[in-house]
Parts: C-alpha cells; sequence; structure tokens
C-alpha cells in the first residue's frame, strides 16, 4: 500500500516538473491579443505592431494588437491585470501605465508590481520639445525664447500629451518646475492626437517621443527645440539637448515593454523573452533604432528591477512637482 502510494505520489511530482517544460512547447497554441492603452498612430503603436509582428514570425500564431486607448494606458492595463495568467492576453505597455501612474492616481485599480509579470524592456526612448513652424501666435524659435515667454505670459502657453500621467505630461511637469514658468496641460487619449493638434494650431508646444514626429520634423511642418536626452539623437544630430538648451540638468526618457498577467507559468514568461531578445538582436532592434529609440531587452529579472526603479523615480519626479493626484 505504502509503496503503491508512494509511486502514485512520485508520478504527481513528476507530472508537475514537466507542466511547465509542455507548457512552453504548446505554447502558443492559438492567437495572442496584445492590448495597448492608446490610439492608433503613436510611438507605442508602432513599436507594438513591430514587437507583434516579430513574434508571429518566431512563434508561428498571429500575436495581435488591440487598441484600448483611455485614461493614460489604465483601461487596456487593468484589462490585462484581469486576464487569464496563461499567455494569450499580453500588454505592450510604457513607462505611463507602468510607473507613472502609480504616483499620479490616488486609486489604481492595478498595482504594476503585484499584477503583472515583466516578459521584456524593449527600449528607451527620448522626448522632443517642438513648436509648430512658422506659428505666427507664438513667438519662439528655442528653449530660451520659450521660457522667457511662458514667464511673461503664465498659463497661456498650452502644450498637449497622450493623458494625464503621461511621460509626455511629467516632461513638460519637469520644464515648469526646472525652468520655473507655468504651462497649459490638454491632455488627449494619444499622443497622435496632440500631434494634431500642434499641427491644427490649437496647442502651442509639445514633448513628443521622437519616433511619432521625426516624419514631420523633417517635413519642416515642426521645428523641434531640444531633446529630453542627455545625448543628441543621432536622426537630429543639430538639436541640442534640453541642458544645452539652457533647462540646467534636466533629462527624461520614456521606454516600452512586455508584461503579463501574474501568474503566467515561468517556462511561458521566458519562451516570449527569448523571442523578442532574439529579435532585438536583429530586424527588431534594427527597425527600433531607426525609429529613433535605443534598445535595452534583457532577461526578466532585469524588467522588473528597471519596472521598480522607474516607479521610484517618476514618484520622487511627481511629489516634487507638487501635481495634483487624479
Amino acid at each position: 500500500m505504502k509503496t503503491a502510494l508512494g509511486k502514485i505520489g512520485f508520478a504527481l511530482f513528476a507530472a508537475a516538473c514537466m507542466a511547465g517544460p509542455l507548457q512552453a512547447q504548446e505554447y502558443p497554441s492559438k492567437p495572442v491579443n496584445i492590448l495597448l492603452g492608446y490610439s492608433p498612430g503613436g510611438s507605442g503603436d508602432t513599436i507594438a505592431r513591430f514587437v507583434a509582428e516579430e513574434l508571429s514570425k518566431a512563434l508561428g500564431q498571429p500575436f495581435v494588437v488591440q487598441n484600448r486607448p483611455g485614461a493614460a494606458g489604465i483601461i487596456a492595463a487593468e484589462a490585462v491585470a484581469r486576464s487569464a495568467p496563461d499567455g494569450y492576453t499580453l500588454l505592450s505597455g510604457s513607462s505611463t501605465e507602468l510607473s507613472a501612474n502609480v504616483s499620479v492616481y490616488k486609486q489604481l485599480p492595478y498595482d504594476p508590481r503585484k499584477d503583472f509579470e515583466p516578459i521584456i524592456q524593449y527600449s528607451i526612448q527620448p522626448n522632443v520639445l517642438m513648436i509648430k513652424a512658422k506659428d505666427a501666435r507664438l513667438p519662439i524659435s528655442s528653449v530660451r525664447e520659450l521660457v522667457d515667454y511662458a514667464k511673461a505670459n503664465p498659463g497661456k502657453v498650452s502644450y498637449g500629451s497622450a493623458g494625464n500621467g503621461s511621460t509626455q505630461h511629467l516632461a513638460m511637469e519637469a520644464l515648469s518646475m526646472r525652468a520655473g514658468v507655468e504651462l497649459l496641460h490638454v491632455p488627449y487619449k494619444g499622443g497622435a492626437n496632440a500631434i494634431a493638434d500642434l499641427l491644427g494650431g490649437q496647442i502651442d508646444v509639445n514633448f513628443s517621443p521622437l519616433p511619432e514626429i521625426i516624419g514631420h520634423i523633417k517635413s519642416g511642418r515642426l521645428k523641434a527645440l531640444a531633446v529630453s536626452s542627455s545625448q543628441r539623437s543621432a536622426l537630429l544630430p543639430d538639436v541640442p539637448t534640453m541642458n544645452e538648451a539652457g533647462v540646467a540638468g534636466y533629462e527624461f526618457v520614456g521606454w516600452h515593454g512586455l508584461v503579463a498577467p501574474a501568474g503566467t507559468p515561468k517556462a511561458v514568461v521566458d519562451k516570449l523573452n527569448a523571442a523578442i531578445q532574439k529579435a532585438l538582436q536583429n530586424d527588431l532592434g534594427r527597425r527600433l533604432t531607426e525609429a529613433g529609440l535605443t534598445v535595452t531587452g534583457g532577461t526578466p529579472e532585469q524588467a522588473r528591477q528597471r519596472l521598480n526603479d522607474s516607479i521610484k523615480l517618476y514618484g520622487e519626479l511627481v511629489k516634487a512637482s507638487g501635481m495634483p493626484l487624479m
């Protein structure tokens, strides 16, 4: 009897040990949805579609991007956090919904540190401070002139963002704090919407991710005043950093990465990580670099550490800026 029970116990133990590898071998056996908290056309949308395309090729099943814009990415993030932890619903997230929102909102319907399994961070990106080219309403052509004009006209210079607490919003809050100016924030459901209104003259200035606006800058429709990173961009070598433009000590970059619901099997997380890591070393990395991004990559453990570090950094910025909580 004891021998029989012992054999049964061993069999169950062996089956449990095999579950992870078998799950990884079988995954994915059907299409995978990648949710995105922003409208089509923005940098997050572009990156998510690059990643989905590479995963589809590498893993043999369709990876489909679904846009669920609104509330600074919260709608999509909450949906993924509440999804089954089986690897078939993922979030292509950013530093907004996965880091900044923790400090920006009084009550967040998810906890990025507890409700997600970080898979990989794809890249970091600089924002570009810009104005509409040849805008007669705003007599400025440099960061210094923008600061001087804003000081002389407090609360009258408007800027857009992808939503409250988005990286664009916090980037401008950092500028306001360091330069001592008061600007008018106009939140949108996505960065592409803010750019459209900048081009249309509905807002005055914008801090937007480089991939979203490089075409408008090259065409002459928008004028770049500075980049938010500590070094100049290879795509805009003549555009100064904010520090070079006169805002001492300024640096602010966003990031994008892939996460799954908490409890997703490690074997599945590792399989996704390996596929993206390989792609980042080849076509995906090239495409992201050409778009003006800095490729990162790394392990799921590194992605989790970067997430925690980012939450701390944004929390310190929100607290220092005195931004009211949503």
